[in-house]
């Protein structure tokens, strides 16, 4: 299986990337992911890459793919906090004194408290440090990423698909 990413006399296009994406999908999908993951580390929004899925991919397919990603490449970034730092189980909260307020709502309900954030800031790269650092166990930062992200990923991607004069 090889890559062939040279493009001798083509020029890159929204039209030769699908093209690209189409007769090699695991290979899309595979560096779409790596470009989320990254991202993710380097804390640049998921939307970004939201907007480049529905180019690419169209809206059907952008939903899936995204939430797929977004779901693997969070809890890539949640292990690799995790590891980094060495966290303990209880979470140190440390650097987020804002959320002190929240803590025993959060430790109530975990589940519950992940899927909200999950539903009102996405991907966003502060939430999964803070919820590295603060959640106890991974069961809870994943079940929270699956039950919050789907709402949101749909309202997004309509969005970016029925703009007006398409903008993007």
């Amino acid at each position: 299986m090889t890559l062939n990413l040279t493009l001798k006399d083509d020029v890159l296009t929204l039209e030769t990337i699908r093209k690209f994406l189409q007769t090699n999908a695991l290979e899309g999908f595979l560096i779409y992911f790596a470009l989320f993951f990254v991202g993710n580390l380097a804390q640049i929004p998921g939307i970004i890459f939201l907007v480049a899925a529905v180019w690419a991919f169209g809206p059907l397919m952008a939903f899936f793919y995204t939430y797929a990603v977004a779901i693997l490449a969070c809890c890539s970034v949640y292990i690799v906090i995790r590891y980094l730092f060495r966290l303990k189980q209880e979470g140190d909260t440390s650097r987020f004194e804002k959320f002190k307020k929240y803590e025993e709502k959060f430790n109530d309900r975990p589940i519950l408290f992940n899927s909200v954030l999950r539903f009102i800031f996405q991907t966003a790269p502060l939430l999964n440090l803070f919820l590295s650092y603060k959640t106890k166990s991974f069961r809870h930062y994943f079940l929270g990423l699956l039950f919050g992200m789907p709402i949101p990923l749909s309202f997004y991607i309509l969005f970016i698909h029925k703009v007006p004069g398409r903008v993007w």
